[in-house]
């Protein structure tokens, strides 16, 4: 069904743009302090090497922490390496400070601040934006995204006092950092086929811009048990690696499989039974659904009757339609006809409850990208008005693939909404645990909007010197909501005991605390903009963390985000640091690689008091001397790099042990495991 995001369309649009305006944005692409650093940043955006680029910008940036043009860069590099927690803090950063540091900023901005439902934000950074767009295609999708930021904002004043329901991530068993989506469960939702673009095999980190749409979809199962549901596995051994393999639709005991396959660019609608532990042959539909054209989705009515599917046939009214068939024969359907609820925007993902079709659509109605609506069923081809069915199931991202499943009274759906693993996750809905209004701090970003608007009045009200003089200067600025979760940096679980708190930095008295309890780890604090604070956290068996921070001054009442990872407290006594740093012969740290050296600073700098021993380690060629110099030369290399990061030199001792402790033998091919530094908490 190969589903494309909004992401990438507007990717496509950035890389026009950016043909477009090249001298126009060389002129923005110098530095006034002429940093090496932002050189280098420079030459590889230019060529969207966005890994490569990353590690020099963040040392722009500890260069000039708050200059807006490098902030922007970073929050472009991480957004387009699909990192949009961090993507969001930067672009945000950069855009409150000027908006018109770069002539990209606004589209950029408004992009990652509509995926996090800040619609009033995105709002304002799309009509920003609008001005310069150079095609009436881009004009056009500015006013597209400008009419759902408006839609999303009327959504949520309307329906603000509904109760609503927690969306539950599968987990990271099931979702990954790829695109996740399309789930098909069996009646008691125990096992799980679903689609897939994670790479069939281990691939190392890219060093060029990459997607997950470049990787084949496959077809994985999972089992529920235990309260967990486990490591997925294809669902056939046999399944081709060089086409698209996409679930669909199946029957309530996963025996009967619809699916999507690639065709060239196109693709059909195949079908396959499960029969003595293997699938048999699949066979593509026969009769009106297959064309020479794209079909992507096909749901069979609960009567088994007839069927919904979507297509992008030029008899449509623009990009994917819904078409009706009737089923007139084993595996042949026939007598297609197009809904009368098709627009010229997507309809796709089709779900029907024997009174309600259920769909996707990228229409103005929606909050943004995908949202569900549902449509009351006049006759078989014919539906009254569709409706946004709303939150929390749709989202400022893509919301698609949505099923009621009745003996659970549970919704699936999938979205690429921020918080999840990946690029799209599939995620549980439970209808029997309804959620009201108030408590909507604990359901996380999604409800953000509510939440603003429920405190709107206290907000509107609110005078900053209920902070005493002497933890809060007097402001001008407007009233910040200042939220995030508390995760695992491992597992990005939830930490639901822990103790959050809000510091003045210059006085360091105590502004204000939360003990988490709620689902989500999610914290909530109402703080005056245009200041400095220090939030520290602490949990049961974690290390602590602690960060400075600032509020750009803002006359809005706005929100900020940040995600606090925390670090187990057992985690960190002996770490292996990779191999993959170091070549052959060579001391010199592969610069692209450096994820768990990054992690390893920003603990260190959210925990003062650890101090480490690094041990440098070589594999067995050459002399007992020369490998002696080598290991200490590693584990200095790495220890800078942790300087350079921020961290303390009087916090760090380094030894080189050459080839006197391998992990493997010399002669065999893992050796160039021995080539590693070890971290030792010494404290």
């Amino acid at each position: 069904m190969k589903l494309i995001s909004m992401k990438k369309q507007f990717l496509y649009f950035l890389l026009i743009l950016g043909f477009t305006t090249s001298l126009f944005a060389q002129r923005e692409d110098v530095d006034p302090d002429k940093s090496k650093n932002f050189k280098r940043a420079i030459r590889y955006l230019r060529s969207e090497d966005y890994y490569q680029a990353i590690p020099y910008l963040e040392e722009c940036l500890n260069e000039k922490a708050e200059d807006p043009l490098r902030l922007f860069y970073l929050g472009k590099a991480y957004y387009e390496t699909h990192q949009e927690y961090k993507a969001l803090e930067y672009l945000d950063r950069a855009y409150q400070k000027k908006p018109s540091v770069h002539p990209h900023l606004p589209y950029y901005a408004a992009k990652i601040y509509h995926l996090s439902n800040r619609f009033d934000a995105a709002l304002d950074a799309y009509e920003k934006a609008l001005p310069k767009a150079l095609t009436e295609q881009q004009r056009a999708e500015i006013k597209l995204a400008i009419e759902q930021c408006s839609t999303a904002l009327k959504f949520v004043e309307q329906h603000k006092n509904d109760v609503t329901y927690h969306l539950e991530n599968m987990g990271s068993f099931v979702n990954s950092k790829y695109s996740d989506y399309s789930s098909v469960f069996n009646g008691k939702m125990t096992q799980v086929l679903f689609t897939s673009r994670r790479p069939r095999k281990p691939v190392q980190k890219h060093h060029k811009k990459f997607y997950s749409d470049d990787i084949f979809e496959d077809v994985y199962f999972s089992k529920y048990s235990n309260g967990i549901w486990h490591k997925v596995q294809l669902a056939a051994k046999n399944l081709p690696s060089t086409r698209h393999d996409a679930t669909i639709f199946s029957n309530k005991t996963l025996t009967e499989l619809y699916f999507y396959r690639s065709k060239k660019k196109l693709g059909d609608i195949y079908y396959t039974k499960f029969n003595n532990g293997k699938w048999t042959v699949p066979k593509p539909l026969m009769g009106e659904v297959n064309t020479p054209y794209r079909e992507a989705s096909f749901f069979v009515s609960p009567d088994g009757k007839f069927a919904y599917f979507s297509s992008d046939r030029p008899d449509g009214k623009g990009g994917l339609d819904l078409y009706y068939v009737k089923k007139t024969g084993e595996n042949t359907w026939t007598g297609a006809k197009p809904l009368n609820i098709n627009t010229k925007y997507d309809e796709d993902a089709p779900y029907f409850d024997g009174e309600y079709l259920y769909f996707s659509s990228r229409r103005p109605e929606s909050m943004g990208g995908y949202d569900i609506f549902r449509a009351r069923m006049i006759s078989e081809t014919q539906f009254a008005e569709p409706e946004n069915i709303g939150f929390p199931y749709n989202s400022g991202g893509d919301d698609i693939y949505y099923f009621y499943h009745s003996d659970s009274n549970k919704v699936t759906l999938s979205s690429n909404r921020l918080g999840g693993f990946g690029l799209m996750d599939i995620y549980i809905v439970d209808l029997n645990q309804e959620i009201h209004p108030t408590p909507y701090a604990d359901i996380g970003c999604d409800s953000l909007l509510v939440l603003l608007d429920e405190l709107k009045e206290k907000l509107k009200n609110y005078d900053a010197q209920t902070f005493t003089e002497n933890n809060l200067a007097h402001t001008e600025g407007g009233i910040i909501v200042l939220t995030g979760n508390i995760l695992d940096n491992v597992t990005d679980n939830p930490i639901k005991n822990a103790t959050v708190k809000l510091i003045d930095p210059n006085t360091n008295q105590l502004i204000a605390e939360q003990k988490i309890t709620g689902p989500s780890a999610n914290y909530l604090f109402s703080i005056a903009s245009g200041r400095n604070y220090r939030i520290l956290v602490e949990a049961p068996d974690y290390l602590k963390f602690v960060e400075d921070f600032a509020i750009p001054i803002s006359t809005k009442n706005d929100a900020h985000f940040k995600i606090i990872p925390l670090q187990k407290a057992n985690s960190v006594k002996s770490i292996v640091l990779g191999w993959q740093f170091f070549k052959f012969d060579n001391a010199d740290l592969s610069i692209e690689k450096t994820d768990e050296l990054d992690n390893l600073a920003v603990v260190m700098k959210s925990n003062p008091e650890i101090k480490i021993k690094l041990i440098g380690h070589t594999d067995g060629d050459g002399s007992d001397q020369y490998n002696n110099n080598l290991s200490l030369k590693r584990a200095n290399a790495v220890a800078n790099y942790l300087i350079k990061k921020g961290v303390e030199k009087e916090r760090i001792f380094t030894e080189g042990k050459g080839k006197r402790e391998p992990l493997y033998d010399n002669n065999s091919r893992f050796k160039k495991w021995n080539r590693r530094v070890e971290v030792y908490i010494v404290n």
